[in-house]
C-alpha cells in the first residue's frame, strides 16, 4: 500500500515536534513520501503561523533532512497559504519565488469587520469564531458561510496552489456550538458552487483527517456528502492527516480510506518521482 501525507506542521509554526521527528516517523510506517507544509508568515501578529525570519530556516532544515534520507523516503518541501483578499494570495510573488514542490491553499480567517485590515479566524479560539458569527455576521451562519466560501472560490479563480486545505472548514465548531445544518439548501448552494469552481480549476481536494486527530469532528473533512459529490464530478483527490504531532501523520487513515471508498472515490492524486499521479485507493 502506498501511503502519503502532504500536510504536515512542526514546531517552526503551530505543531509539535521537529522536522526529522515526521520523517522518521513517516519511515517507520513505511510512508512512500512525507511532505511538509508550515502555515506561510501572515503579515500580522499571530501564533500560529511561521515567523518571516523562521522562513529560511524552516527550508534549510527540510533540505538537510531530505537529504540525508534521500534512499529511505521521498521528502517534499511545501507551505500551506492562507488567502486573504488584497492581502495575501499563493500567487504572489514572494511565494512563487520560493520554488516549492507543492502549495495548499487555505481560508482560515474571514474580515473582522468590512473595510477593516483585520481578521478573525473560523477554526481558532472559540472567541475569535463567535465574534465572527455573532457580531460581524449578527448571528447568521449562512452569512458567515457565504463568505467563507466565496474567498475560497475567489482564491480558486487566481489559482497558483495544488492542494485546497480542508474545503468546510467551518464545520470545526459545528460539535461544539451546534451552528450549521449541512441539509439547509444555502449550504448544498454554496458546497455546488464552489465544488464546481473547484473543478474548473484543476486543485486537488484534500481529505483531511486533522480534525478528527484534535477531537473536533466525527469525520475528516469534507463531509462524506460532499466528497461522493466530488468523486461523481472527477474532482482530483488527495489523503492528508494535517498532522501536528508527528504521532498523527496517519491519523484515521484507515477510517479516511473506507469513507473515501464509500463514497465512490477510486483514486488519490499523490506527489512521487516529482510528479502528480494517481494510486488506487486500498
Amino acid at each position: 500500500m502506498i501511503t502519503t501525507n502532504y500536510h504536515t506542521h512542526n514546531s517552526l509554526c503551530d505543531g509539535k515536534g521537529e522536522i526529522e521527528e515526521y520523517i522518521e516517523a513517516a519511515v517507520n510506517k513505511e510512508f512512500s513520501a512525507i511532505g511538509f507544509s508550515s502555515h506561510a508568515p501572515l503579515p500580522y501578529a499571530n501564533e500560529w503561523t511561521l515567523n518571516s525570519e523562521k522562513l529560511e530556516e524552516y527550508l534549510a532544515r527540510i533540505r538537510t533532512a531530505k537529504a540525508a534520507c534521500s534512499d529511505r523516503i521521498e521528502v517534499y518541501t511545501g507551505l500551506e497559504v492562507d488567502f486573504l483578499p488584497g492581502v495575501l494570495h499563493p500567487r504572489d510573488k514572494h511565494i512563487t519565488d520560493l520554488q516549492l514542490d507543492y502549495i495548499i491553499g487555505s481560508v482560515h480567517s474571514l474580515p473582522a469587520a468590512p473595510g477593516r485590515n483585520t481578521w478573525l479566524a473560523v477554526d481558532g479560539p472559540d472567541e475569535e469564531f463567535l465574534t465572527l458569527l455573532n457580531d460581524v455576521h449578527k448571528g447568521s451562519i449562512a452569512s458567515l458561510g457565504a463568505e467563507y466560501y466565496h474567498q475560497i472560490r475567489e482564491m480558486l479563480r487566481i489559482g497558483g496552489f495544488n492542494i485546497l486545505g480542508h474545503i468546510d472548514l467551518i464545520k470545526k465548531k459545528n460539535m461544539k456550538y451546534a451552528y450549521l445544518d449541512e441539509s439547509e439548501p444555502w449550504y448544498r448552494n454554496q458546497i455546488d458552487r464552489t465544488l464546481a469552481v473547484l473543478k474548473e480549476s484543476g486543485v486537488i481536494l484534500e481529505i483531511n483527517t486533522g480534525g478528527m486527530a484534535r477531537g473536533a469532528t466525527h469525520e475528516p473533512y469534507p463531509s462524506p456528502w460532499i466528497l461522493t459529490l466530488a468523486a461523481q464530478a472527477g474532482i482530483p483527490i488527495q489523503l492528508n492527516a494535517d498532522a501536528h504531532e508527528p504521532g498523527n501523520i496517519d491519523f484515521a487513515y484507515p477510517q479516511a480510506r473506507a469513507m473515501a471508498a464509500e463514497c465512490g472515490v477510486t483514486e488519490f492524486t499523490v506527489l512521487l518521482k516529482g510528479k502528480w499521479q494517481k494510486i488506487k485507493v486500498t
